[in-house]
C-alpha cells in the first residue's frame, strides 16, 4: 500500500511537471504560433471568399509550422478558423461584402459598405471582364514571358510566382496574360501597393480640408516627443516610430498584421527611435497609423476607402480590409481583379509571395 501511494504520488507530480513545462512552453511560443495561425485564417478567408478560389494552400508560405495548421472554413457564416492540429492557437478570419476579411476574436461590427458604380472609372470599359483581351505585339508578347519566366525551370517558374501581368496605354488594354487558375475577375491582393492608393486618399482628404500635411498631436495618448509626429512625417515614412519591417516571426510588422485587434493603436505605442521627420525608414506601422487617425478624423470607419478614393475612382470591385478596431489597414490589404482596379500604363507583374504572404501587386493609382 505504502509502494502503491508512492507511485501515485510520483505519477502526479510527473503529470503537473510535465503541464507546467507545456504550458510554459506553449505561453513563450504563443505569439509565434499565432502569427501562423492568424496568416493562415485570413489567408483562407481571402482566397475563398474574396478572390472566389478553392486552393488557399497553394498561397501558404514554406514554413515549419504549415504542415501542423489546420484551418476549418465555413463558407455560410463567412469565417474561417485555423489552429496548430485543431487543439491551440485558434484564429478566426471573417468575411464581410465589401470589406473582406478581418482576424478578429468575434465579427467585427463594421456597418454597411458603401454601394460603389464603375461611372467614375476612365478605364471600366477596358477593365470590363467580357472586354477581349487584344493581341500582343512581340515586345510586349517578349516582355510578359520574360515576367513569367518562361525560359526557366519549372521549379523557378514556380518560384517566380508571377500570376498576371496588365498593360494599358493611353487608356487602352494593350496586354495581358495570365497564370493557371487566374484570370481577369479573379481579384488579388493588393499589399504594399496599397499605401500608393492610400497616399492619394490622404490627397483627398487634404484638398477638402479634412486633414492637413501638418497637422501634429496626431494621438491623444502622445504627450512626448511623439506629439511633434506629422501627418506628412507618416505619409513619408519618418515618423522616427521603432519600426521593423522584416518579414519574421516576432517582428513589429507580423505582430501588427496577425497579433494586434486594433493595429494603428499598436504602432502608436511604439516609442521613438529618432527624432521625427529626420530620418525616414519604410515602415507599413505609418501607412497603418495614418489610415487610423484619417478615420477617427472622418468618422467614416471601415467605410473610408469605399466613400473616398473607391468611390471616386469607380473601383468598384477593389477592397480594403480593415482591423478587429474597424479602420482600414492600408498599408497591406487592398484587393481587386488586375483590370478592374485601375490599370497603369507601366504595369508591374503580380506575384506570390510578395513578402511573407501570396500576393499581387494592384495597379490601383
Amino acid at each position: 500500500m505504502h509502494i502503491l501511494r508512492r507511485v501515485i504520488v510520483i505519477v502526479a507530480v510527473t503529470a503537473l511537471v510535465l503541464i507546467a513545462a507545456f504550458t510554459g512552453v506553449y505561453l513563450w511560443q504563443q505569439p509565434i504560433l499565432l502569427t501562423g495561425t492568424g496568416y493562415a485564417a485570413h489567408n483562407a478567408c481571402a482566397v475563398t471568399e474574396v478572390a472566389g478560389r478553392d486552393d488557399p494552400a497553394t498561397d501558404l508560405p514554406p514554413n515549419p509550422l504549415v504542415p501542423y495548421l489546420q484551418v476549418d472554413a465555413d463558407a455560410d457564416a463567412g469565417t474561417a478558423t485555423a489552429s496548430i492540429v485543431g487543439a491551440i492557437a485558434h484564429q478566426t478570419a471573417w468575411y464581410a461584402e465589401g470589406f473582406g476579411c478581418t482576424l478578429a476574436d468575434q465579427r467585427p461590427q463594421l456597418g454597411a459598405a458603401t454601394a460603389i458604380d464603375s461611372q467614375g472609372n476612365p478605364f471600366a470599359d477596358v477593365a470590363a471582364p467580357a472586354a477581349p483581351t487584344p493581341e500582343a505585339g512581340a515586345a510586349l508578347e517578349q516582355a510578359m514571358s520574360r515576367a513569367f519566366g518562361d525560359e526557366l525551370a519549372a521549379s523557378d517558374q514556380e518560384a517566380l510566382g508571377t500570376r498576371a501581368v496588365v498593360v494599358v496605354k493611353d487608356g487602352e488594354l494593350v496586354a495581358e496574360r495570365y497564370a493557371d487558375g487566374f484570370d481577369a475577375e479573379t481579384p488579388q491582393l493588393g499589399w504594399s501597393m496599397s499605401k500608393s492608393v492610400t497616399e492619394l486618399m490622404t490627397g483627398m482628404l487634404v484638398h477638402q480640408g479634412v486633414v492637413a500635411l501638418g497637422d501634429d498631436h496626431l494621438r491623444p495618448e502622445w504627450t512626448d516627443e511623439r506629439a511633434d509626429i506629422t501627418v506628412e512625417d507618416l505619409l513619408r515614412m519618418q515618423s522616427g516610430l521603432e519600426w521593423d519591417e522584416t518579414y519574421d516571426l516576432g517582428t513589429p510588422i507580423t505582430r501588427m498584421l496577425y497579433l494586434e485587434p486594433d493595429m494603428g493603436a499598436y504602432v502608436a505605442s511604439l516609442p521613438l527611435e529618432h527624432e521625427p521627420g529626420t530620418v525616414q525608414e519604410y515602415s507599413s506601422g505609418s501607412t497603418t497609423l495614418l489610415c487610423s487617425v484619417l478615420t477617427e478624423r472622418t468618422g467614416l470607419g471601415a467605410d473610408l476607402p469605399r466613400q473616398t478614393i473607391l468611390g471616386a475612382l469607380g473601383l468598384s470591385s477593389a477592397v480594403f480590409e480593415p482591423d478587429a478596431a474597424g479602420a482600414p489597414v492600408c498599408a497591406r490589404r487592398t484587393s481587386g481583379p488586375r483590370r478592374a482596379t485601375g490599370p497603369r500604363s507601366a504595369s508591374s507583374p503580380c506575384r506570390r509571395g510578395s513578402g511573407t504572404a501570396s500576393s499581387c501587386c494592384p495597379t490601383a493609382g
